[in-house]
């Protein structure tokens, strides 16, 4: 069986300055402003106007070997850092700033029991694993009626009880 059709071909007609829309802007959807090492993340632009006439949004990653980033807009971290990633269409650019992280393991403390009487001290002493990962520590009481704990990590026994 054989079918039969006309093609017609034309020439693309060109563009003019007159004809062109430019592109007024570039949204980005909700993203985490802190990626891992190791993990991925995809960028999702939206152009705008919706008919502009270069609506092709590129990717730069200001810094590589802090974060990688695809022609479709995956960002891979790849080390700890601060990075800017540049999204492009038109004339216009859009910067989007990342923290990449090393993911915190686990938190290692040197008493996971401790018994005070009141007005008793005890220095709490405390790092994260791996040692890359941020080292930044903050304490908090469960009832600090029972037991208060500063910044540093010294509980102080407040009261009878446990916390």
């Amino acid at each position: 069986m054989t079918e039969e059709f006309t093609l017609t071909v034309k020439e693309a007609e060109e563009q003019t300055e007159e004809t062109k829309t430019e592109v007024t802007a570039i949204e980005v959807a909700d993203y985490e402003e802190e990626l891992e090492v190791d993990k991925t993340m995809t960028l999702s632009a939206t152009v705008l106007p919706s008919d502009a006439t270069d609506a092709t949004v590129t990717y730069y990653s200001g810094n590589a070997g802090i974060a990688t980033v695809t022609s479709t807009g995956e960002v891979k971290g790849i080390a700890p850092g601060q990075v800017i990633i540049t999204l492009t269409a038109g004339n216009i650019s859009k910067d989007i700033h990342l923290t990449v992280k090393v993911k915190t393991e686990a938190v290692q403390v040197n008493s996971t029991y401790v018994v005070l009487k009141k007005g008793e001290t005890f220095l709490l002493k405390a790092k994260v694993v791996p040692e890359e990962a941020d080292q930044s520590l903050t304490y908090k009481s469960a009832d600090p009626g029972v037991a208060s704990v500063s910044g540093r990590g010294e509980i102080h026994a407040e009261a009878t009880g446990s916390t």
